[in-house]
């Protein structure tokens, strides 16, 4: 081991015991001697981090080439390489980060360099995206995991304008995602609960996508309480069924035939609380 890397590995440990100093502040740390190379999903959790730290560090491969990849990145006009004692010279990552650049004979050369998955920089770096409009295919579609409306768009990145496939995302704020959630609540898709009223409703929820829905009084009154409350997402709701049990009952109602309204209004609102979790209605 050279003097300069030994020189590295005592500011490495001492710079570590300085945060583990800071951390133990508000939470126990154990330095251990010893550190255990990281697991493939701690090293996966350093990659995403490092990601989000560095955005203005990413460089995308412009030309392979036999000796060193090729690279362009937004704060150098010429091409930079991976330094050749990284362990990703010669892997042809398509996207990389990078800690610092440094100028050699023979060009500019990235150090400390990480892999970057394509589909991080729309997700994990939005601010330094420009976006499409939401595209018609795949349509939207609500997401239970995530319990808000969400759709494809493509991207572009950072001041180079490199071109970003679609990938999934929230609906952007607006109109459109107060349409696709209601239309989606209607559906029993937001609250399982809603679906045993499927077969009654006096219109298919789909129509609350269409941009003259609010022409339609039932429509328009269901629409106008979720925008009036800002609630488009399943969290919001239940947050405002916490705060008035009788929300959108009236709207609601307004979808099913007078003989169920009686069933609806003792079922209402269709959760059931506990002090933790949020239970479905039997």
């Amino acid at each position: 081991v050279s003097t300069q890397s030994t020189g590295a590995l005592v500011e490495i440990r001492q710079l570590r015991r300085q945060l583990a100093n800071i951390l133990s502040q508000s939470t126990e740390v154990v330095l251990e001697p010893l550190l255990k190379p990281p697991t493939p999903g701690e090293v996966l959790s350093l990659r995403r981090i490092l990601t989000v730290c560095l955005g203005d560090h990413i460089g995308k491969l412009e030309e392979r080439g036999t000796g060193a990849d090729e690279y362009s990145t937004e704060l150098v006009e010429e091409g930079v390489q991976i330094h050749r004692e990284s362990v990703l010279h010669g892997l042809h990552s398509e996207y990389v980060g990078f800690c610092t650049l440094e100028q050699e004979n023979s060009g500019v050369r990235m150090r400390t360099v990480f892999a970057v998955e394509e589909d991080w920089l729309p997700t994990l770096l939005p601010n330094k995206c420009t976006f499409s409009d939401p595209l018609d295919q795949p349509p939207p579609a609500y997401s239970a995991i995530t319990g808000e409306v969400m759709c494809h768009r493509t991207s572009t990145f950072g001041v180079r304008a490199w071109v970003l496939p679609a990938v999934n995302l929230s609906y952007p704020v607006g109109m459109k995602r107060f349409r696709e959630f209601a239309a989606a609540l209607l559906e029993g898709k937001v609250v399982p609960a809603l679906q045993h009223y499927d077969t009654l409703l006096l219109a298919r929820p789909g129509v609350l996508r269409k941009s003259w829905a609010t022409l339609q009084p039932r429509a328009e009154a269901f629409l106008k309480q979720l925008v009036n409350k800002d609630v488009d997402t399943r969290e919001k709701l239940i947050t405002m069924w916490k705060q008035d049990g009788n929300f959108l009952y009236t709207a609601f109602s307004q979808w099913l035939p007078q003989s169920t309204h009686s069933e609806l209004r003792a079922a209402w609102p269709p959760v059931a609380f506990s002090t933790n979790n949020l239970l479905k209605r039997s």
